[in-house]
């Protein structure tokens, strides 16, 4: 599924949070205000530094229009998207604006 990479690493999780954050055209600062948290916690999880708590992770995806998912890395991406398309009542699922 486009924009979508698997994150196996601190540093993969930083780098996939950077590039949402800047496919949503926010700096660091607008979405620290938008997630209620610091400029420094974004700065430092977009390095792979520090530990992110879960709240502050799923409160970046609300803000950068993206979902935290877990799936078996064996699984096949398409199989996944048409399975999303499958349950999803809107035809149109759209993805993360963060690219590869």
């Amino acid at each position: 599924m486009r924009g979508e990479r698997d994150v196996l690493t601190p540093e993969a999780l930083g780098l996939a949070l950077r590039d949402a954050r800047r496919a949503a055209g926010l700096s660091q600062s607008e979405a620290a205000e938008r997630a209620q948290t610091t400029r420094a916690t974004i700065s430092a999880a977009e390095r792979g530094q520090g530990g992110l708590a879960c709240r502050v992770l799923l409160d970046l995806a609300r803000v950068y229009g993206c979902a935290v998912r877990l799936a078996p890395r064996d699984q096949n991406p398409l199989l996944v998207e048409v399975l999303a398309r499958a349950s999803s009542p809107d035809p149109i699922i759209p993805p993360c604006p963060a690219t590869r």
